[in-house]
């Protein structure tokens, strides 16, 4: 699925009015069974249609990764389970299988797959959000603490990278960190761009075109268009 001109200046105008569903629906559109196979789609994607880096900083400075470093990284899958016990309860976790806007750090409502407890097995995939909730909420709070901390000393669902300057750059899966980044991925161009490029573009190209093209269709485009022009001014 190719990400266009048009994708990132509708997502753009709904991030400002800080409405995320629409970049949820629109990153749960990518191909995958969870949220890992979706982080890599799209970033697959990132590379052939918006850029071949990644700007992040790296220590407090600004650093290009090449995106193709980035994927080469990843590992075909993830183990898709971790289990904990306390107790009479035991809990499977599992990555996610859809991303959501929830501004807690771990998507707990989505992690937990299946509980046991005092030998009665509920599998949480098979019900309804309420019911799920519900049954999520009743457990006790000592749990959301193990949880917690199983997740974070466990890096089966982490992400990490060899390059030493990156060892502080990681995705743990069973936390909102690749929604978080993804976020700010999509979150980077501002009104003007389009505006410029609409501007200096809509009368060299038909609205649907410019509209279905990629960011890396439009850099052409401008070069190209530049290049026209420059010649003009020193004549």
């Amino acid at each position: 699925m190719n990400i266009t001109f048009g994708i990132l200046k509708e997502l753009t105008a709904s991030m400002q009015k800080r409405n995320e569903d629409r970049l949820v629906d629109y990153l749960n559109s990518f191909e995958g069974n969870n949220v890992f196979d979706k982080f890599k789609n799209i970033l697959i994607s990132w590379e052939n249609d918006v850029t071949y880096v990644l700007n992040v900083r790296l220590n407090g400075v600004p650093t290009n990764i090449q995106l193709s470093y980035i994927l080469s990284e990843f590992p075909q899958v993830l183990d898709s389970e971790l289990t904990m016990k306390d107790d009479d309860i035991e809990l499977v976790l599992g990555i996610p299988e859809k991303f959501t806007a929830s501004s807690e750090l771990i998507p707990i409502y989505d992690i937990i797959k299946q509980i046991k407890i005092s030998g009665v097995f509920i599998n949480l995939t098979n019900l309804s959000i309420h019911d799920k909730n519900t049954i999520i909420n009743s457990l006790p709070p000592k749990i959301y603490n193990m949880i917690f901390t199983k997740i974070s000393n466990d890096s089966s669902k982490v992400v990490t990278f060899n390059n030493p300057m990156l060892k502080n750059f990681r995705f743990n899966f069973l936390t909102n960190e690749p929604y978080v980044f993804l976020k700010h991925l999509f979150s980077n161009y501002s009104e003007d761009y389009f505006r410029d490029v609409i501007f200096h573009l809509s009368k060299k190209i038909d609205g649907k075109l410019l509209m279905d093209s990629t960011p890396l269709d439009i850099k052409y485009y401008i070069e190209k268009f530049s290049s026209e022009v420059d010649p003009q001014k020193i004549g």
